[in-house]
Formats: C-alpha cells, structure tokens, sequence
C-alpha cells in the first residue's frame, strides 16, 4: 500500500510542489471517506471536486470541521487541477484505489481489517509519514505512535491535551486504545495553521467527536486560555526550533533559576506540565540535549524532587526524515503508585532499530516490545534498563540521560571504582573571543591547539595556530605537560591524544579539556586505554550533552568512575604501553616520510613534479 500511495505523489509531484501534492491527496482521501460511509460515489465530473470536501460535512454539526474543510480546498490550486488531464488520471486511480482498500476488497481482504475506520488511518498514516519526507510538516513516526499508543493501552482517561499535534496522529493513536474513548476529550493546538485544520478533519473522521483544535504558538503565547487541565497530555516536541529564548520570572517554574536563558524545548515542556491536572500523566518527545544541558538543570532537579518523572527512554537516531539527532521519551506521572513513588525507569533501546526507509529508520519489534515490558513492570534489565532512587541522580548536573544511569549497572561490576576528579586535575582550555586571538595571534611564537590539531591520537603541532600567552597564569592552567590527556570538551566529534616527551610550548583552547592525571595514583596511560575502549567510550557518552555540537562540562567529568586495577601490575603495563607507543609513533613518522620521498623521486622519472 506505501508503495501505491509513494507512485500516485511521485505521479503529482511532476507537475506540482510537494505542498501542494501533499493538500490534493489529502483532500481526497478526507472527500472519498464519508462517500465510502454512506455508500455514495464521488462526483460526476471533475470540476464538482472543488466542494466535495465540505459536501461530505453536510451532516456534521460541527462549525470548525466545515470551516477547516473549506480553508483545506482553499489551498489547492484548482485553476491549474482542473485543466491538468494528466492529474485527473491519476487522481481518478488514487480515488479507487482508495475505495477499494477501505471495502477490504484489495491487498488481500483479510477479514481482521476490515473495519473501515481502521483502513482510513492506516492510509492517511501512510499519507502523513510520507508528507514528513517531502514536505516541512513532520509528524511523529509511526514506530512512537505505536510505542505511546500501547503504554496507555485500557487506562481510565477521560480528558487529553495533545501539544503541537500536527495532524492528530499521536492523540489518535493513544486514543484508539483507551476505555470509553467515545467520552473522552481532546485538545490539540499546534502553530501551523494547515495542520490545525488537517487536524480537525481527521479527529473527526476518526471519531473522536468530542475534540477541540486551537492554532497556537506556544512560544509567543504561553497562557493556556481557559486554564483547563488534562489526564493526560501528549507533546512531539517540534525539530529544528529550538532556540535560546529568555526567561520569564513571572512563571513559577522559572523563579530563581540562576539561568537568564533557557532552550525552548523546556517551555514547552512547562507547558504541559502546567496543563496536567494534578493525577496527570504526560509523555513528551525530546532531543537528547534536553535531558542534560546546564541551562535547564534547576528545572530538572525540581521536577525530580516532586517525583514527577516517572520513566526516560532513548529512542534509535534518524527516526525522523532527514534528520541523524536521536530521541528521547520522557513519561511524566503526577501521582506515582507506592511502587513506583521514589524511583525513576531508564530505558535505552538505541540499538534496536532497521532501516524502514532510505530517509529514516523505525524501532523494531524488539525495541517495543523491551519498552512496554521494562514499563509494565517497572523492571531492570541488564545494560537495557534500570530503575535508581531520585536519591541516586547526579546532583551536579541533574542528567536524566539514560546511558549514563544503565552504564551505572557495568561499574558496579568493577571493584573498586575511582572518579575521575580523585585521579587527575581537569581543566577546561582557555576561552578567547575572536578579536582577542587574533590580537595574541600578531606575534605569538606559542602554540594554541584547537580540535583540528588532534589527529589518528595524536597532536599535529605544526598545523597549531601562534599566540602570546596574555597571562604568567596561562603556564599552570592552560599549558601542556608530558602525559597529559587531551580531550574535546566541545565539538560535533569526540577526539583524545595524549602528549609526549617534550612537547612544545602550547596551550589549549576552550573547545579541548587538559587531564593531568597524578601518576602517584593512577598511570595516564592506563586511563588513556580506558577511555579510548568501547566501555570507556560508551561512559563518556552517557555524560555528554547536547545533540550536533557535544558538551563535556568538567563536573561531569570529574564523576565518572573509572575502573581500579592493581598497582602494582597497572604501573608497568603502562610504562610498557608508554614506550610501544613512542616507538610506534616514531616507526610510523619514518615510514611515512621514506615514502613521501621514495614516491617524490618516482614520479620524477616520469616528469611529474609536485
């Protein structure tokens, strides 16, 4: 069926934008729906399917509905519909086509899927994901309707707000496996109004009569009308938006938040929590800065006091079109039962995904079934999941990272464990504004590394940018010793070196963290292999924040655990991993340079000079 749908838009997609694709098959299938209900056929002739839309209404009571049906017909460019023999063709195809999946009549007429109301979803589903790949309006995939959907399989909700709700497609999903749906209310807003309007005509096509959809930006217009609260409220935070915007004293949440900004994501977050009643649930999608960043720290640490925060899960990346940042659920919970009061689920199922589309992948069934298990059952699983006491969250960054409370469960295996504060003194580079660089740049004979120096595990100097230290201090804090670690503390990639025998006289920028680890205690490099490894690696992770560009603050580095080994079979493993390293690197530099020139002299003899 997907691959149906995919040829008639490729077929509209030649002649007219994606937009304007995505507004024609949807008025369609919204028009061809209600005729299918009362078993009648479309019009006549090609010219009377500019009004079908709102004809196909004329039974509803509902002032909204008629009035979103006219702005969608509105949209299409019937002037040039009309004329287009070639779109009527295939919209005449599309049209039943369509008839004959919602008859049950195609694709093998399974008797189980015959309810046609079912079939309409699943084909504006379809419709829907397909217009996230061509179009700017994105939609929740399908894989965490599915996920949300069955988490509140039965429960007794009776009012849902669904926070930019795009075309309904989440508050549908959810509501089709509540008790008593038919009484329930919803509440979408989203700041598109075409979604809005899509939106209307599908939760009335659903069957969910008693719904609401209001065009709001929350951003601009944080009130909430008539102050309303909900059961349960749903929010797919939207992507590519997340902007710093400046805090509001006056909402409550935001008093006394040392912070002058915050990131968007979090008022909306706030936004939903301030619209669940007082025994509400939520469940917010998120990128995976929002659980770790500084700026929103204090806001974490109190909603983790209040015990609202009842389970986070990491979701596959790319699971949206076009995009590599991954996901993250957050499961809110007003008032938590006794067993689960005090406690907070973390989920990572990462890994568990197949590529469901060139443009994206999907959670498999793996991947669900883990969630609604661990869930259900409020269950640790190892390394996929694990349950912490609110007590047991970082207190210096209130992270809500999953990884980094799971990896949890692999240093506990370790016995003894160190953190990194105990082993080594971190220092974060020295910050310089641009003009400032450029200034110590005009006659510096010192070096200032940057992440493009740090290559393959090792420092390339003589690519470093000159500077005059602009301080005496600059030696103690920012200059490099032998065996100091080098890592990126800001940057898209993570990158580690460590410094050999007499290093230059170089500094290190603000984007690169110093390690000095005191070899009285620790051997540097011991924790250089440890870091480097898969464990090391997967522990760095779950510390990092921030989405595209990575962020490790020092307070998180200093807590990481790091494993002990026996001193006095560390220190000489390490020694010998310091000189096989040295003489490594020295093999590698004469090896390069004898074909550099061996390759020079060859191409010579043929007359190429480079």
């Amino acid at each position: 069926m997907e691959r149906r749908i995919n040829y008639y838009w490729q077929q509209l997609n030649q002649k007219y934008a994606p937009d304007q694709v995505f507004f024609i098959m949807t008025y369609w299938a919204f028009a061809v729906y209600p005729q299918e209900l009362r078993g009648d056929a479309g019009p006549e002739s090609f010219e009377e399917w500019r009004g079908s839309l709102l004809l196909s209404f004329k039974e509803s009571l509902d002032y909204d509905v008629k009035e979103a049906a006219v702005r969608l017909g509105d949209r299409i460019d019937w002037s040039s519909l009309i004329k287009d023999m070639a779109a009527k063709k295939t919209l005449m195809a599309y049209e039943a086509e369509l008839r004959r999946y919602l008859r049950g009549t195609e694709y093998g007429g399974r008797h189980e899927m015959s309810h046609m109301q079912r079939r309409f979803y699943s084909w504006m589903e379809i419709l829907f994901d397909m217009a996230s790949v061509y179009t700017s309006y994105l939609t929740t995939p399908k894989s965490i309707r599915t996920i949300v959907g069955k988490l509140f399989t039965k429960q007794e909700i009776w009012s849902m707000a669904d926070i930019c709700c795009g075309y309904g497609g989440l508050g549908v999903a959810v509501w089709q496996n509540l008790n008593k749906r038919e009484q329930i209310s919803y509440y979408g807003m989203d700041m598109e109004p075409v979604m809005c309007d899509v939106s209307r005509l599908m939760l009335y096509l659903c069957g969910v009569s008693r719904s609401q959809v209001v065009w709001q930006n929350v951003l601009e217009s944080y009130s909430y009308g008539n102050d309303a609260k909900f059961d349960l409220v749903l929010l797919d935070v939207p992507r590519g938006q997340n902007k710093n915007v400046p805090v509001v004293e006056a909402r409550d949440w935001l008093i006394g938040n040392k912070q002058r900004t915050i990131f968007a994501d979090w008022i909306y977050i706030l936004k939903a929590l301030d619209v669940m009643n007082e025994n509400g649930k939520g469940v917010v999608i998120v990128t995976p800065g929002s659980l770790a960043r500084k700026n929103e720290a204090m806001l974490r640490r109190k909603l983790i006091e209040r015990d609202w925060i009842e389970a986070v899960i990491t979701l596959p990346v790319n699971l949206y079109p076009g995009s590599r940042t991954g996901s993250e659920m957050i499961i809110f919970n007003k008032n938590k039962n006794m067993e689960r009061a005090g406690g907070i689920l973390f989920i990572d199922i990462g890994q568990y995904y197949y590529r469901d589309n060139r443009n994206y992948y999907s959670v498999s069934e793996a991947g669900m079934g883990i969630i609604w298990d661990a869930y259900s059952q409020y269950c640790s699983i190892p390394m996929i999941s694990n349950v912490i006491s609110v007590s047991q969250i970082d207190r210096d960054t209130w992270s809500l990272k999953p990884m980094r409370y799971i990896e949890g469960q692999r240093e506990r295996s370790y016995e003894p464990t160190i953190s990194l504060s105990e082993i080594a003194m971190i220092s974060r580079g020295v910050q310089l504004k641009k003009e400032e660089e450029e200034y110590l740049s005009r006659k510096g004979s010192a070096l200032l590394l940057n992440i493009k120096d740090i290559r393959d595990g090792e420092i390339h100097y003589e690519d470093a940018n000159k500077i005059t230290p602009k301080s005496f201090d600059w030696q103690e804090k920012f200059r490099i010793q032998e065996d100091d670690i080098i890592i990126t503390s800001k940057g898209t990639n993570f990158k580690i070196a460590i410094v050999g025998e007499n290093p230059p006289e170089a500094y290190v920028c603000g984007n690169l963290t110093i390690l000095r680890v005191d070899p009285r205690v620790y051997h540097p490099y011991i924790l250089l292999e440890y870091l480097t490894s898969p464990e090391g690696m997967r522990a760095l992770e779950s510390i990092q924040s921030g989405t595209t560009i990575r962020i490790l603050n020092n307070a998180n580095l200093g807590s990481l655990q790091i494993p002990v080994y026996r001193k006095e079979v560390a220190d000489p493993v390490g020694e010998h991993l310091k000189s096989k390293r040295k003489k490594y690197l020295q093999e590698m530099r004469h090896i390069t340079e004898q074909y550099a020139m061996e390759r020079r002299v060859l191409l010579e003899m043929i007359g190429i000079n480079e």
